[in-house]
């Protein structure tokens, strides 16, 4: 039972130990935004990550527990559109600042999409 429990121990901190070595993060989000020189930025990527920015904020307006569903599903799908590397600078970088929470990325995209970009549906509240 000792070699058993010696064993585990064994394993337990070679596991901790070692692996591979950590790799530096950019010194700013602004490095880590800006896409690879051979990836060109969508120009049409703003526009549509903005469209839908503007249906889930309509979703959230609404407040109704019906629609709290379609807003989970495209607010995950506004953070994965604005994380590609083709995605428009500013709001891939807003998006890896708050890639852990996408309410907290959605709304801090809103001043930008609003600056920036046209509402295509005259319905838009922005």
């Amino acid at each position: 039972m000792k070699r058993f429990a010696a064993l585990v121990v064994l394993v337990v901190v070679s596991g901790c130990s070692g692996g591979e070595p950590a790799v530096d993060a950019p010194a700013s989000p602004s490095e880590a935004a800006a896409p690879s020189p051979e990836v060109e930025v969508d120009a049409n990527s703003a526009q549509f990550i903005c469209d839908d920015l503007r249906l889930w904020d309509a979703y959230r307006r609404a407040d109704m527990p019906s629609e709290e569903t379609d807003m989970f599903v495209l607010g995950g799908e506004i953070l994965v559109a604005a994380l590609e590397e083709d995605a428009e600078p500013a709001l891939r970088e807003i998006a890896r600042e708050h890639s852990a929470d996408q309410d907290a990325a959605a709304e801090a995209m809103i001043p930008w999409c609003e600056e920036n970009t046209e509402a295509t549906n005259p319905s838009s509240p922005w």
